[in-house]
Formats: structure tokens, C-alpha cells, sequence
């Protein structure tokens, strides 16, 4: 967790971003009670005075649960309204003197073992943005022409009928390897997005969209991840794509 925070910082010396961000650490916990431990520990931490008064973001605590030949099991995903906004809280993080901070880095350590971190910027959303969603898709890719991508999909979401959840694009902005964005789809349920696929499966224009972005898009992998637990008393999800 601690390295994320430098690089945060450090990128932020050199670079003034004011899209919104998400930062996601990932990590690998090898039983159920130190996943228990975890989360007992983000809970006391964003429960703390200390992030009560200096966070500004939310925090989404995950569950894998499916990820393909990624090792880990958990990630903790920050979102921020600007780069800016990250540094000067995970400035105030790394204090060695912050007790909060320490306490909860340290449980970190303890119980699980960091596999990455990535850093995400925030491009455009579609559908209905909901803070209620707890289910995501996350579909990676390479993108050879970015601004294609966003007018096939404003065109197919225009297009489109019904559709039940949010579908997010972020620019993969650093330790993303062969990726440049990603697309984030958002479900209330496993029902829901059960249901959507299979009305997916013959849309005609889902399925053209698709074609058409084989022309500009190599696909890198799919996740699923279910929100564990979700603080937004600072950030909703609304507040984050506005």
C-alpha cells in the first residue's frame, strides 16, 4: 500500500491531472480470517478521525470473483476527484507519526500480500450512475484509436434499450502493461447483470458494436469483482463521475 502512496506522489510533482481518479491496490489474502482481519481493519481506519477529517474520496473494498491468471484475491479501490486530491491525503498517510495510518498498513502486511497497483483516470460514463451498484465488470483493453471507442459506444449506448446498469471508461494511466483503458459495467445484483448478458447475447447492436471495435480495440481480460464493503460518506459514486 505504502508504495502506491509514493507513487501517487510522485507523480503529482511532475503532473496536474483534473479528472477524477481511481487508484487500486490488489492483494492476495490466503484464508478467510485474515480476510476478516482486513476488513475489520479498513473499517477502524476510514471510521478514524484521521480520514474522517482529511478523505475526501470513497474507498471500495473488493472481492475477486473471477480474474483469470491474476493472483490476487481482494483489491482496495480510492477514488478521488483529482490526482491532487490523492496526493495531499496519501501525503498526510505516509506521516510516520500517523497512527491511524500505521495501524492500518500494518494490518496490510500482516494478512495479506500485494500482487500490484494500478492508477486509473476517469474518461466518461453512460447509463444510469447509481451508488447502489455492488457487482462490476471490468473489461481491460488496448486502444489504438480512443476517440473511436467513445463515439462506437455513445453510439450503441444511444442506441440501446433498457439497459439496467453504468458502463464507465477510464484511461489505464499507470502500471497497467499492455493495457490503455479499461471499461467498468455496474450492477445492483448478480441477477441483474446475469439477466443483461443474456439479452446481450443476441442485440444486434451490441453485437455490431463489437465489430466494430475489433477495428480499434485489442481485448486484454475480463474481471468480476463484488464490492465487500463501501465508504462514500465524502464521495459518492454520483459526485464521482459528475
Amino acid at each position: 500500500m505504502k508504495k502506491l502512496l509514493i507513487l501517487v506522489s510522485l507523480i503529482v510533482s511532475s503532473y496536474s491531472f483534473a479528472a477524477p481518479i481511481w487508484a487500486e491496490f490488489q492483494i492476495k489474502v490466503d484464508d478467510p480470517i485474515k480476510a476478516a482481519s482486513i476488513a475489520a481493519a479498513t473499517d477502524r481506519y476510514m471510521k478514524s478521525d484521521f480520514v474522517k477529517n482529511n478523505f475526501n474520496g470513497s474507498v471500495h473494498l473488493n472481492v475477486y470473483v473471477s480474474n483469470g491468471e491474476n493472483p490476487a484475491t481482494h483489491s482496495l479501490v480510492w477514488l478521488f476527484p483529482s490526482m491532487t486530491d490523492a496526493s495531499v491525503f496519501q501525503t498526510k498517510s505516509l506521516d510516520p507519526t500517523n497512527r491511524a495510518s500505521q495501524e492500518f498498513f500494518g494490518a496490510l502486511s500482516q494478512n495479506s500480500e500485494a500482487t500490484s497497483d494500478l492508477m486509473h483516470t476517469f474518461v466518461t460514463t453512460w447509463g444510469d450512475v447509481s451508488n447502489d451498484d455492488r457487482v462490476w465488470e471490468v473489461h481491460n483493453f488496448y486502444a489504438t484509436d480512443a476517440g473511436k471507442v467513445v463515439n462506437l459506444t455513445n453510439k450503441m449506448m444511444a442506441s440501446m434499450d433498457g439497459f439496467p446498469g453504468q458502463l464507465g471508461l477510464s484511461q489505464n494511466t499507470y502500471g497497467n502493461g499492455d493495457t490503455s483503458h479499461a471499461f467498468t459495467v455496474g450492477f445492483e445484483t448478480v441477477e441483474e447483470m446475469e439477466g443483461w448478458q443474456d439479452k446481450l447475447a443476441t442485440d444486434p447492436v451490441f453485437n455490431k458494436w463489437l465489430v466494430d471495435m475489433g477495428d480499434v480495440v485489442e481485448w486484454k481480460g475480463s474481471e468480476l469483482v463484488v464490492n465487500a464493503a463501501v465508504y462514500d460518506s465524502a464521495l459518492t459514486m454520483e459526485e464521482f463521475v459528475e
